[in-house]
């Protein structure tokens, strides 16, 4: 069969699975990806379990604690009025080659929020606006 031939229907149809699927803490995963990474004003700071925009405003991140990474020095300066604040964050959606497949950028972010709980930590952000590429 050569390319784009519509001999077979079904080799033309995309597959019927959701985009993004519901788990049961409310939590949307997309189904697509096989990652997610965060950065801190375009600079790599490490990859997340999962994400969740919600109403008002609030990014609720979830990762791994462990490793020193750009978040927890975000964290331990962001009372210091030395030092900067972050302009922007992002959420990257990573394919399985690890390729940014869709970028969620949030300007003006803050910590607001830091809950442990066993063997992850959630972090509540609050941001201004979300802008999707």
């Amino acid at each position: 069969m050569s390319l784009g031939s519509a001999s077979i229907a079904s080799a033309s149809t995309p597959p019927s699975t959701p985009a993004a699927k519901a788990v049961s803490s409310g939590v949307l995963q997309q189904a697509d990806t096989a990652s997610f990474s965060f950065s801190v004003n375009g600079t790599f700071a490490e990859n997340l379990q999962e994400f969740n925009i919600s109403d008002g405003n609030q990014l609720h991140i979830v990762r791994y604690p462990g490793a020193h990474s750009g978040i927890d020095s975000w964290l331990a300066s962001q009372n210091d009025p030395r030092e900067p604040r972050p302009y922007s964050v992002s959420v990257n959606s990573l394919d399985f080659d690890g390729r940014t497949v869709k970028k969620s950028t949030f300007t003006s972010p803050v910590i607001t929020k830091v809950e442990t709980s066993g063997s992850t930590q959630v972090f509540t952000i609050t941001y201004d606006r979300l802008i999707i590429s």
